[in-house]
């Protein structure tokens, strides 16, 4: 086994009560990466399906241009986050430089946390902007209680997508949180270790 793995492994030890292997922290990232790549494929899908409709159905005028604009980006605040962090350009470097693979890993699950919090949100206002030009632009001849109607329904979808998103935010603090902590951990050990080996 190479002598960085099991420095890694000595000071993970030092740091919890059950014993811990290096496979266990790239088994982590796998799980992580598996659900991420089901979330690329859906939501790429989304984008074609809703694009092709928007374009298919929806007529040239401007409001539903601008609509179509708006959900795409909304799609992409979400898929290029997804596409860009992820864990596999970081695995070949775990053996000749864990503290910078840790690194790597503590910086991709920070930015993961942000997925949530920062693209989710802009999401939602995207989509939520889109609907009300959409509306406006289709209901302009419509009396002023239908049109009304219509905007109001996108504050419940707003309601609701924000709901989504806190759920998101709660979901990925439980499953990201406590490897953050634990990784940080480590380079803090690391650093501690490497002032001692400079001071002897």
């Amino acid at each position: 086994m190479d002598k960085d793995i099991e420095q890694l492994q000595n000071l993970w030890l030092k740091q919890e009560s059950k014993p811990f292997q290096i496979d266990d922290l790239v088994g982590k990232f796998h799980s992580i990466e598996k659900v991420n790549k089901i979330q690329r494929i859906f939501i790429t899908i989304m984008i074609v399906f809703v694009v092709f409709m928007m374009i298919t159905y929806l007529s040239n005028a401007w409001y539903n241009i601008l609509s179509i604009a708006l959900i795409f980006l909304a799609m992409l605040t979400i898929v290029v986050p997804l596409y860009t962090l992820h864990f596999n350009r970081i695995y070949s470097g775990l053996n000749a430089n864990n503290k910078r693979f840790i690194e790597s890993a503590l910086y991709i699950l920070k930015q993961k946390m942000n997925i949530p919090r920062v693209h989710l949100l802009i999401c939602i206002l995207c989509i939520v902007g889109a609907l009300n030009i959409a509306f406006f632009g289709a209901f302009t001849e419509s009396s002023i209680l239908t049109r009304c109607l219509a905007h109001g329904t996108t504050v419940g979808i707003l309601l609701m997508l924000l709901k989504v998103r806190q759920y998101g935010i709660q979901l990925y603090s439980k499953q990201f949180l406590p490897l953050i902590k634990k990784l940080e951990r480590i380079l803090i050990k690391f650093e501690e270790d490497r002032v001692i080996l400079n001071y002897e």
